[in-house]
C-alpha cells in the first residue's frame, strides 16, 4: 500500500463535517462584513489612492479594533478573538507588497532566475528523488510530479526558504491598506480559524510576506480547505514535511480545476507553449485580433500557427492565445490550455505560471 492510501486527514480533533461548517460560517461572515469596514469603504471611495506606509501605521490600531468587533471575529473563540489586538503592524509587508517583481522586472529579468541552471538541476533531483510518491499522486490526482516539483521551487526555492514573516501580523497589515483589503481580511480571518483549529500558536505560523506558509506557500484559505496529512504521522505539517507539501499540492490543483490530460485529451504539453515567430505565418497586426481568444488547436494551425509534433494527437484542444511584451524580443506569444487558467488560480501573474509551464517542461525533457 502506498503512502496516499495509508494518509488521512487531520484536524486537530474536530470533525471533518463540523470543522468545514466553522469555516463555511467563517467565510459568509466574512463576505456579510467586508462592506462594512472602514478601510473597504475608502477603497471603494478611491481605489486608486494608497496611505502612506506611515499614513497606514497610524490607521492601523483603529482597524484591528473594527477587525475585532466585525461579524467573521464573532465566529472564533474568545481566547482567538483576542489574538486581534495583540496583531502588529509590519512596516515592510507594505513596501514589498508595492514593489513585486512582477511590476517591476521585464519577462527575462523574471524568467532567468526562476529558470538558472542550479534551479533545473535541483528540480530534476528532487523529481527523481519522491518518483514513486509522484507516480502516485499522478495516478490519484491527475497531476504530474514535475508541475508539484516546479511549484516548490519556484515557490520556496525547493524549501530553502519559507519565509519568517509572522503571518498574521502580514495579513493584518493588509487587510488594513486598501489595495486588497477583502482578499487579506478574508485571509487574517482563515488564519486565525486555523490557528484556533490546528492549535497552532501565532509563533509557529510563519511565512511570506503575504502571508503563505509551508514548502509550497499555501494561503490559510488553502491550508484550511486542501492540506493534507500525507505522510500519516498523524499531523499536517506544510512546513517539515516534504511529503504533506506536495500531496496537499496535488489536491489544491484537482480541486481547483486541473485536468489531466492523459485522461481528456491524449498526449500534449499541460499548460501550453510558446510560439515560433519565426514560423508563424500571420503578422504581429494579425496576431493581435486573436488575442485573448480561444480556439480549437485544429483552428490555430489553418490560421498559420505551428502546433508541436507532442501535441498533434488531439487538434480539438482548446487554446488561448496571450502576448507578453518582451524589452528584448518584443512581441512574445504563447497558446495556453485550461490548466493554464488552474496555474494563474494559484499566483494570478502571466510570469509566474510561465515559469511554472516552462520549469515543468524542463523537467518532464528528462523523462
Amino acid at each position: 500500500m502506498g503512502i496516499i492510501e495509508q494518509s488521512k486527514e487531520h484536524r486537530m480533533g474536530c470533525s471533518k463535517s463540523g470543522w468545514l461548517m466553522r469555516i463555511f460560517g467563517l467565510a459568509v461572515a466574512v463576505v456579510v462584513a467586508m462592506q462594512s469596514l472602514p478601510v473597504a469603504q475608502a477603497q471603494q471611495n478611491n481605489p486608486t489612492e494608497l496611505p502612506s506606509i506611515h499614513q497606514a501605521r497610524q490607521a492601523f490600531p483603529v482597524c484591528l479594533k473594527q477587525l475585532e468587533q466585525s461579524p467573521p471575529a464573532q465566529v472564533l473563540t474568545p481566547e482567538t478573538r483576542q489574538q486581534i489586538a495583540q496583531l502588529k503592524f509590519i512596516s515592510k509587508v507594505l513596501e514589498l507588497d508595492r514593489a513585486q517583481p512582477e511590476f517591476t522586472l521585464t519577462f527575462e529579468q523574471y524568467l532567468k532566475p526562476r529558470l538558472s541552471q542550479w534551479r533545473i538541476n535541483k528540480a530534476k533531483a528532487l523529481h527523481k528523488k519522491h518518483q514513486s510518491l509522484l507516480a502516485e499522486l499522478e495516478a490519484k490526482y491527475g497531476i504530474p510530479g514535475e508541475y508539484l516539483i516546479a511549484f516548490w521551487g519556484l515557490e520556496t526555492n525547493f524549501g530553502s526558504y519559507l519565509g519568517n514573516f509572522k503571518i498574521l501580523d502580514s495579513l493584518a497589515t493588509l487587510a488594513c491598506d486598501p489595495r486588497r483589503s477583502a482578499f487579506f481580511t478574508a485571509e487574517l480571518f482563515q488564519g486565525l480559524q486555523m490557528m484556533e483549529s490546528f492549535g497552532y500558536s501565532k509563533d509557529k505560523m510563519l511565512g511570506s510576506w503575504a502571508g503563505a506558509i509551508g514548502q509550497t506557500q499555501f494561503l490559510p484559505s488553502a491550508y484550511n480547505q486542501y492540506a493534507i496529512d500525507g505522510d500519516g504521522d498523524g499531523t499536517i505539517d506544510l512546513w517539515n514535511s516534504e511529503i504533506d507539501a506536495l500531496v496537499s499540492s496535488a489536491n489544491y490543483l484537482r480541486q481547483i480545476g486541473w485536468k489531466n490530460p492523459s485522461l481528456v485529451h491524449g498526449a500534449y504539453n499541460s499548460w501550453g507553449f510558446e510560439l515560433d515567430k519565426n514560423q508563424i505565418k500571420l503578422s504581429d497586426e494579425l496576431l493581435a485580433q486573436y488575442l485573448d481568444q480561444r480556439k480549437a488547436l485544429s483552428q490555430w494551425q489553418e490560421l498559420g500557427v505551428i502546433i508541436p509534433g507532442t501535441m498533434q494527437a488531439d487538434l480539438s484542444q482548446m487554446a488561448q492565445l496571450l502576448l507578453i511584451e518582451s524589452e528584448r524580443e518584443g512581441a512574445r506569444y504563447f497558446l495556453t490550455f485550461d490548466n493554464y487558467q488552474v496555474i494563474l488560480r494559484w499566483n494570478r501573474s502571466n510570469f509566474y505560471a510561465i515559469s511554472v509551464g516552462m520549469l515543468a517542461d524542463v523537467i518532464n525533457s528528462d523523462k
